[in-house]
């Protein structure tokens, strides 16, 4: 038995909460000229994540588009970064290559009031790709 059970009222409000940070980083990505991440609410109770996409022959590097959208983020009043469960230091951005793939992630926690901390939606941001198809694409 968990020490935390969810319930509906709470499933309801953090839906509310990943709703209105969506639509503060989608209005950022359009501002901004941000290539566009594709965005997965989580079903019930969970952490809103935006992935880069990995388009062979695309005009951008993921790890551009990745890093174009973290210095965006980063650069809004009053975000904070999160911290990633995995880590064991709390960091709020980690990299990483294993099997020919290379990933990026970083977390961040966007107040939705105009005062204060809470509301907040916390998302995750993520590219993956593997460096030989996007060569063999380009080739």
């Amino acid at each position: 038995m968990s020490l935390f059970e969810a319930t509906d009222g709470d499933r309801r409000r953090q839906q509310r909460e990943n709703l209105a940070g969506l639509t503060k980083l989608v209005e950022l990505g359009a501002k901004r000229k941000l290539s566009p991440l594709t965005w997965r609410l989580p079903d019930g109770y969970g952490t809103l994540s935006g992935n880069v996409e990995t388009i062979p022959r695309a005009a951008q590097h993921p790890r551009d588009t990745f890093k174009a959208w973290h210095d965006a983020i980063a650069a809004l009043p009053r975000v904070e970064p999160g911290k990633l469960g995995f880590r064991r230091d709390g960091a709020p951005r980690a990299e990483g290559t294993r099997d020919g793939k290379t990933w990026l992630i970083a977390v961040f926690k966007l107040p939705l009031a105009k005062q204060g901390s809470w509301p907040c939606c916390e998302f995750v941001i993520q590219a993956e790709w593997y460096e030989d198809e996007l060569a063999e694409a380009a080739g």
